[in-house]
């Protein structure tokens, strides 16, 4: 049976910047700094960036950052970073309102979501909206929706290995913001909206 698929829309408005999140946790203008925004959770899966992080070489983990974004166990994340030795590297900022989440994606470097199942992967989109790029797993259902080789590194395989050598890639190519801002406009209301009356007019006309 015949499908379609409509892609959801989000907010790509770019909002200006309220903080500096890299004074705000201490992190280095020139440290590589991962943003994961997503409840802390089995199904997001934010433990095995710990795993991958802990088996990057030393002289390339010392300069780089996690930050984790997110309500749900986040008490937990902290303990487990803590006991795999990566307090330096990973920073758990718990609940942040959505009204400044923006804020960390312009700081960022980069957006890292590892989740097992993903419907959509908003968080990738709306790190795309102020240029910047994605590590993801090729696995999820929406990467070839809201991913390509301009904006995202696709991690064919789920081990720790595996991602880490994505969060390594993502470090060392150079990635044009430009076309990556550009991409995002696939993704706001206005295309969405597109997306159902085309559908709408396709079935109409059958």
């Amino acid at each position: 049976m015949p499908f379609s698929v409509v892609l959801n829309g989000s907010d790509i408005q770019r909002k200006d910047r309220d903080y500096s999140v890299r004074e705000r946790y201490g992190i280095d203008k020139n440290d590589f700094l991962f943003v994961f925004v997503g409840n802390v959770n089995p199904n997001k899966n934010q433990r095995q960036v710990v795993e991958a992080l802990a088996l990057m070489p030393s002289e390339i983990r010392k300069n780089v950052k996690v930050l984790f974004v997110g309500g749900g166990d986040f008490d937990s994340l902290q303990e487990y970073i803590s006991l795999r030795g990566l307090s330096e590297n990973m920073i758990v900022a718990g609940p942040v309102d959505k009204k400044e989440v923006h804020n960390c994606y312009i700081d960022a470097d980069a957006t890292i979501l590892t989740s097992l199942s993903e419907g959509f992967g908003l968080s990738i989109v709306e790190g795309y909206v102020y240029g910047k790029p994605a590590v993801t797993f090729c696995d999820l259902p929406a990467f070839r929706d809201i991913c390509n080789s301009d904006s995202a590194v696709g991690v064919g395989e789920r081990s720790d290995e595996a991602l880490m050598q994505g969060m390594t890639e993502c470090m060392r190519k150079t990635w044009d913001s430009e076309k990556i801002e550009a991409f995002a406009t696939n993704f706001g209301y206005d295309s969405m909206k597109r997306g159902y009356l085309n559908l709408y007019k396709e079935i109409l006309g059958k």
